[in-house]
C-alpha cells in the first residue's frame, strides 16, 4: 500500500512504507474508503483499503459523524487490529473526480507544488531563459518557414511534439520530427530545472481536468481536459514551452530522409537532428487525421500515408494496413525519435 506523510505544512507527502506494515502511532496516511455508517462503537466506521484485503475490514474513528461510501485520507493507529483515524474526506465513492483524486493520492501524483517561476535574470538562474522564442543564432535552423503540425488528443494543453513533411522530389522527401526543445528555455542551473529533475515525468489519466495545488482556479473550469499533472508549472506546459500553433517555437528535430523506390515502397536512408525554430501551422485531433481526405486536405493525407507505410514497412506495427490508427503512426514517430537519441 503507497502511503505518505504529514509535514509540518500539513499537507502529505509521499514516503516509501507499506500502510499494513506500520506500528502504532504512525503518521502514515492511507486512502480509504466508507462502506457504509455502521459504527464501532461510539465514533468507529467500517471501511476498506484502496487495493487492499478488502475481505477484513478497517475501523476509522471520526470525531463527526460522516456520509456513507466516501473516500478519505485516514492515519493508521493501529496496523495489527486494523484501526485509523479521519484526516481528510475527499468525497463520494462513483464520483469521477474524487475517486481519480484518491487514484492520484494512492499513485503520489498529487499533492504537487510547483515552484514558483520567477522573473527571470540575465543568465535564467532564476527561471525562464531569457532568450526570446523568436531568436535564432548559428545553432538554431529556422524552419518557420515549414508547414508543421501537431497531433494530439482533442483535449491536450501541452504540445510537445509535431511533424512536417518536405517534398524534395517525386521520390525523395524529408521527414521532420519535431519536439519542443524545453532545455532552450530553462536554464540547467535555475530552481525549476533542479525541481523537474526530481518530478521526473508528466502523469496523465482521462476524463476531468487535473489541477496541481497552487495552479490557478479558473483551469479547474476545464471539464472535459485530461486529468493531466504535467512535470511543470502548468503555465508554462500549456504555454511558453508548448508547440501552440501560430506561436514561433525552439524544438530539437529528427530529419528522416526517405526515398520510394521503382516499386513504390519507401525507405529511410539518412537521419540527422537539429536545433529549430518552428512554428506549429496546424493543431490537428487523432480523429482528424484518421478521417481527412486528399480532397480536403492533400499535405496532411500524403504524410499520414508516408508515416504508414513506414510503419508498415519496418515492422513496428502489427496492424493490417487499414487499420492503421493516427495514434499507432504517431507513436511510431516517437519510437524513431527516442530510439534515435537513445
Amino acid at each position: 500500500m503507497a502511503t505518505s506523510t504529514t509535514k509540518k505544512d500539513g499537507r502529505s507527502h509521499p514516503d516509501n512504507a507499506n500502510a499494513g506494515s506500520n506500528a502504532n502511532g504512525s503518521q502514515a496516511i492511507a486512502v480509504m474508503r466508507f462502506d457504509d455508517r455502521n459504527r464501532y462503537g461510539v465514533k468507529g466506521i467500517p471501511s476498506s483499503i484502496l487495493f487492499g484485503d478488502n475481505s477484513r475490514t478497517w475501523v476509522v474513528n471520526c470525531k463527526r459523524p460522516t456520509k456513507k461510501n466516501c473516500w478519505a485520507k485516514v492515519k493508521i493507529i493501529d496496523s495489527v487490529n486494523r484501526i485509523a483515524e479521519l484526516v481528510d474526506i475527499l468525497g463520494h465513492v462513483g464520483d469521477y473526480a474524487t475517486e481519480l483524486n484518491a487514484l492520484q493520492l494512492y499513485f503520489h501524483v498529487l499533492p504537487c507544488r510547483y515552484p514558483k517561476t520567477k522573473e527571470p535574470s540575465e543568465d535564467g538562474r532564476q527561471g525562464l531563459s531569457t532568450s526570446t522564442t523568436g531568436d535564432t543564432d548559428g545553432s538554431v535552423e529556422d524552419c518557420t518557414s515549414l508547414k508543421v503540425f501537431s497531433v494530439d488528443d482533442i483535449s491536450t494543453l501541452d504540445v510537445d511534439d509535431a511533424l512536417s513533411l518536405q517534398t524534395i522530389s517525386s521520390s525523395n522527401f524529408t521527414l521532420g520530427i519535431h519536439v519542443a526543445n524545453v532545455a532552450r528555455k530553462i536554464s540547467t542551473t535555475s530552481e525549476l530545472f533542479q525541481w523537474a529533475q526530481v518530478r521526473g515525468a508528466s502523469a496523465y489519466s482521462g476524463g476531468v481536468q487535473g489541477v496541481a495545488e497552487g495552479d490557478n482556479k479558473s483551469n479547474k473550469s476545464t471539464a472535459a481536459s485530461s486529468a493531466s499533472v504535467p512535470m511543470l508549472p502548468p503555465k508554462l506546459a500549456h504555454d511558453e514551452l508548448s508547440l501552440l500553433q501560430d506561436q514561433p517555437r525552439h524544438a530539437l528535430t529528427l530529419w528522416l530522409t526517405v526515398e520510394k523506390d521503382g516499386e513504390g515502397k519507401f525507405q529511410i536512408t539518412s537521419k540527422r537532428h537539429s536545433q529549430t525554430l518552428v512554428i506549429n501551422r496546424q493543431k490537428t485531433t487523432y480523429e482528424h487525421w484518421n478521417t481527412v481526405t486528399s480532397k480536403e486536405d492533400p499535405y496532411l493525407v500524403e504524410c499520414r500515408q508516408i508515416i504508414q507505410a513506414l510503419a508498415l514497412q519496418s515492422g513496428d506495427t502489427n496492424n493490417p494496413a487499414d487499420d492503421v490508427s493516427a495514434e499507432d503512426l504517431v507513436a511510431w514517430t516517437m519510437v524513431q525519435y527516442n530510439a534515435y537519441f537513445g
